[in-house]
Parts: C-alpha cells; structure tokens; sequence
C-alpha cells in the first residue's frame, strides 16, 4: 500500500462490515494496521512504533502488540501474512505447524470465538514467564490476557501438542477431512482417540528448559506444507535416486563399479556415493531402504546399523539438525565412520554412504552429540540391568550426559 491511500475511506468500508458484525472499531483498527501496515504518519489511527512492536492506544487502556510477518520467519510465511485472503486460507494449518514444533515453550492450541468473528484457531506459549498468543489469521502476537481482553474473546477449545499429535497419528489422512470437527469436539473425542488407540510410548510434550537452546530452536512439525520444504536439488535427487523402481528423471548417473555420481554446478567435483542397502543382507532392512518406509526411523535405525558395522577405524553415531530450508533445522541422525584414513557417512533416511566432506556441503548439519560404539553398548547394558527404556532420540542427543549420570548414581539407582 503506498502513502497516498485514503485510509479514512479504507476504514469507512471495514466499519461497514464490522457494524453489521458488531466488532469493536479499536479492534477493527487494529485489523486493518496488521492486515496493511499502513504509513507511520497516519497517527490518526492512534499506533505507534514501540521497541521491536506497536502500541494500540483506546480509551480504556494502551494495548502492545508485535506483528508475526516482523519476525524472521519463512518467505513464504511473510508473503501470506501480507496478503488477507491468503492468510485466511492457509492460517489453520500454519497454526497447526506451529503449534507442534519446539520452536516455542509450553505451546497449546486454543480455539477461540471472538466478539464478531467466526471461530479461529491461535497460539498460546511462554514467553519470559508470561502468557503469549499468536493469531496468525490476524498477524498478531500479544500477550494473552490483552488478548482476550481486547477481543472479547472466549476459549472453546484447549488442546497440547500431545492431543495434535495423537489426531495426526490417527488421521494420517488429515488433509481430507475437516479437522476443525476434531478441535472443536473437545476433551471427550480427545479421551475416545486414546481409547481406541493406545499410545505405544510415552510422549514428552516439552523440552527441558536447560536443554532447550541444545535442540528446542528447530522446526519439528508434521504439519508441513510443500512451500516449507526448500531442500536443495541435490539434496532431493540423491535420496530419490536410491528408492527401488523410481521411474522419476534424476540427474545422478549409476557408475559400472555400482556407485552413482551426482553433477551440480555449486560443487567443483563430481560426488559419489553408494547405497546401503547393497551392503545389507537382511532382506527385510534392505526392503525397507529401498522403500519409503525408511523415512523417520533414522534415530534407532543408526544405532542398529552401527551396532553391526565391523573393520574401521574409528565411527560414531551422530545426532544433530540438518536445514529443512534456509531458516529451519530439523532433527536427524547418521553415522560417521572412518575406513582407510577417510571419512564417511551413513544416512539411513537417504539409504546412502557418502563422503563426508560432500554430506556436509549437502545438508549443512549442526552436530549435537557423537556416541562411539562402547557408549551405546554400555547404556543398552544399563538400560537391561535396571530395567529403563531410554528413547532411541535421547541416547544419540544426550548419551554421553546420561551415561556419566548413570555411571555416578548406579549404586543409589540399584538401591
């Protein structure tokens, strides 16, 4: 929107809506500052910049608000928050994602209804021990009690990120059904899902805080659209390259001596690489690799592997965050072994042996952990002896830590 707008006239037309909706004129303010952004000197709006937010000023109180689109978030989300229809559209399962991934603290998902809205969908989570929202249908983030206050807004529905969880597991076709019905069914559909489909494992809703700046900064969602994947071409070729009968057009060439070699201009060589599953004589696991079954069992399936390599020289298995796309990481796990003085990479997900120097300028790993062999066997050791089931995840991100923990509290954990 450019300077010489009339925002007076622009205001008269959303009056016109929100009186026959009955919405609060500072609301509709408010609205129509985070849907446009209009010029700083239309002070007749009564906003102002204040620190990284805004402050809404209306007769009863002053109201600070920051916008989603000023963070620093995907391209893709700042163009949508930009563009009123396209946010409307796309804002309940961008609220989903976010609202299942570690990126903030002690998330829920709250369905709200609004004084002169349709029922919408927001964040709640913890910020510096206070209470936040964020409305991405609005691209708004304020704090929760104003919130609430300002829109006169009453919570429907509460659900945790263990609750979305559980309905994506279940509805694994959740693009083609309607999942407002699920949020708005509340507690009591929530209680006959767990009925119906007992959970296998424990689930950890939250990362503890004094781990949170080790892994709680990536994106872990499973409300992913086609826009936040943004991995590269090479990337995406050599992990399709090694399904079974892939009849898509790759780039990659398989070599005589059984390797494939992959092109591509950002890299000065030609790299090479093997597929696992050519080394693997169980024929269920190669079936697997060959398949998209092997997708998002990288953290057991490591240590598996790993566990029955022989004849190197030194490895580890490691478990870290590789890019999603230029902002998000995340988690993932392989495995790093050195044969005749080089070093290589195991990638289960991608069912490849690569050289590492290549692995890295693929998909720009952040390392967290690295486990040897003897680590791990000790802890499956400690696991049997006092009866403990460790998650394959923690053992690869924090196995050297509890390790040192069980090895200093052993005589009080037998006791």
């Amino acid at each position: 929107m450019n300077e010489n707008v009339n925002w007076d006239f622009l205001l008269k037309q959303f009056e016109n809506i929100a009186l026959q909706e009955k919405i609060d004129k500072d609301v509709l303010k408010l609205i129509i500052f985070t849907s446009f952004k209009y010029p700083d000197k239309s002070l007749h709006f009564k906003i102002k910049k204040e620190n990284s937010g805004y402050i809404l000023r209306t007769k009863e109180k002053d109201y600070y608000f920051e916008l989603l689109s000023d963070k620093d978030i995907l391209d893709f989300d700042k163009k949508t928050l930009k563009n009123v229809k396209k946010r409307n559209k796309k804002s309940l399962l961008r609220t989903l994602r976010i609202a299942t991934s570690n990126e903030l603290l002690n998330q829920k998902l709250l369905l709200v209804k609004a004084k002169g809205f349709s029922l919408n969908t927001i964040i709640l989570y913890n910020k510096d021990n206070e209470l936040w929202v964020i409305d991405y249908a609005n691209n708004l983030i304020m704090k929760k009690e104003d919130y609430l206050e300002l829109f006169k807004c009453r919570i429907i529905n509460t659900l945790d990120r263990e609750s979305l969880y559980r309905i994506y597991e279940v509805y694994d076709y959740i693009d083609d059904i309607d999942f407002s019905y699920f949020l708005f069914a509340g507690e009591e559909m929530i209680k006959n899902i767990y009925k119906a489909f007992p959970k296998k494992d424990d689930f950890f809703t939250d990362v503890n805080p004094l781990n949170h700046k080790i892994i709680g900064n990536d994106c872990d969602a499973i409300f992913l659209l086609e826009e936040d994947k943004k991995e590269n071409i090479m990337d995406e070729e050599i992990d399709l390259s090694t399904l079974k009968e892939n009849k898509k057009k790759l780039s990659h060439i398989k070599n005589e001596n059984g390797t494939y070699s992959f092109q591509k201009n950002s890299f000065s060589k030609k790299v090479e690489y093997r597929a696992l599953s050519d080394f693997v004589d169980n024929e269920k696991i190669k079936e697997e690799l060959l398949s998209e079954e092997r997708y998002g069992k990288c953290h057991l399936n490591s240590i598996f592997i790993f566990l029955n390599l022989d004849d190197y020289e030194e490895g580890y298995v490691v478990g870290g965050k590789i890019a999603l796309n230029d902002k998000e990481y995340i988690y993932h796990t392989w495995i790093e072994v050195k044969i005749d003085d080089k070093w290589l990479v195991i990638d289960y997900n991608r069912n490849i042996i690569i050289n590492k120097d290549d692995y890295y300028q693929m998909v720009k790993p952040v390392v967290i952990n690295k486990s040897s062999k003897d680590s791990i066997l000790k802890l499956l050791e400690y696991e049997k002896e006092f009866k403990i089931n460790l998650y394959s995840s923690l053992k690869v991100y924090f196995g050297e830590e509890i390790l040192r923990d069980l090895e200093k509290n052993k005589s009080l954990i037998k006791k």
